[in-house]
């Protein structure tokens, strides 16, 4: 895929997500889709921002990976929006424990969703992620040895996740109303410091190794 066609298959993701922001959000109570489908819309734009401003020595590389990452969400979403066999038996389980916490409450409603959106981040990057890095590593750089210059690509997103929880934080004190002293300081450090930097920033790295196992050099 040329560097056009990977930013307009990369704009078309963002479509994508944005449709199912807009169809999640209109929910009474958003669930953990919602902030999932929120969050990682966040990350995608940003990321085709870093793009477009030729901040990554192999665009082309990160694109792909956008592309085919959302494809496997897309596939599992889309079958279990669409009640038909759903291809991971990760998502199976994800998809199966939402539809379990449908219509329970707790004081801070967004706190309800919240082991089902770590369930979606964990399947996402850890089962889904190595998959796609190698699948684009072997079909366009098979063949160069300088491939740790790719891994420096790849792990320089840490301030895209950064900005994304300062986004998601925001969106929820305004959905609940809620002063930000309100919104429990335990939970905004752990989002913002915890789970961003020791969750995801580390599953990402790990997923790398994963995927380097699988690379045909």
């Amino acid at each position: 895929m040329k560097m056009e066609a990977a930013i307009n298959k990369t704009k078309e993701v963002i479509s994508y997500q944005q449709h199912l922001v807009d169809l999640f959000g209109h929910a009474k109570q958003k669930n953990a889709l919602y902030w999932f489908c929120k969050a990682y819309l966040i990350v995608t734009k940003q990321q085709l921002e870093y793009i477009s401003t030729n901040r990554f020595q192999y665009p082309l590389f990160v694109a792909n990976v956008v592309v085919q990452f959302n494809a496997v969400f897309q596939e599992n979403l889309e079958a279990y929006l669409n009640e038909t066999a759903i291809p991971s038996e990760e998502w199976k389980e994800v998809f199966y424990n939402l539809a379990l916490s449908k219509g329970k409450k707790t004081k801070y409603g967004f706190i309800q969703s919240w082991n089902i959106l770590v369930s979606c981040v964990d399947v996402h990057i850890k089962k889904d992620l190595p998959l796609c890095l190698a699948s684009v590593i072997n079909e366009y750089y098979a063949e160069k040895t300088d491939i740790e210059m790719i891994e420096k690509d790849f792990l320089a997103m840490t301030n895209i996740f950064h900005h994304t929880a300062k986004e998601i934080e925001a969106e929820i004190v305004f959905e609940y109303k809620l002063p930000v002293t309100q919104v429990p300081l335990s939970i905004r450090n752990f989002f913002l410091k915890k789970y961003i930097q020791h969750k995801i920033i580390r599953s990402r790295e790990n997923s790398w190794r994963t995927a380097q196992l699988h690379f045909n050099h």
